[in-house]
């Protein structure tokens, strides 16, 4: 974007769609901050996503020839969690 300053930008299309805009800056941190952080993730959030114990709310799975249809229920935005289209390798 080109420094902290932009001009003319159109938010309208964050603000419609309701999103958020979230972001992390560890490189102010202290190496031994980022060490910790790093080796906290690895010992308590990893072992959670390899055992499945952290659950992810699907809202509705589509196959890649529906994406159409996928797409109408994103446009609706009547739904919570992820809309996840899969995509095979045949």
């Amino acid at each position: 974007m080109g420094g902290a300053v932009v001009e003319k930008v159109n938010l309208g299309p964050v603000l419609f769609k309701r999103l958020r805009i979230e972001g992390s800056a560890l490189r102010s941190r202290s190496l031994e901050y980022q060490r910790t952080l790093s080796q906290t993730f690895q010992t308590h959030v990893l072992p959670m996503i390899e055992n499945k114990s952290v659950q992810w709310h699907i809202f509705k799975e589509f196959d890649w020839e529906n994406i159409k249809n996928a797409h109408r229920l994103m446009e609706q935005a009547q739904f919570t969690g992820k809309i996840v289209v899969k995509v095979s390798h045949e």
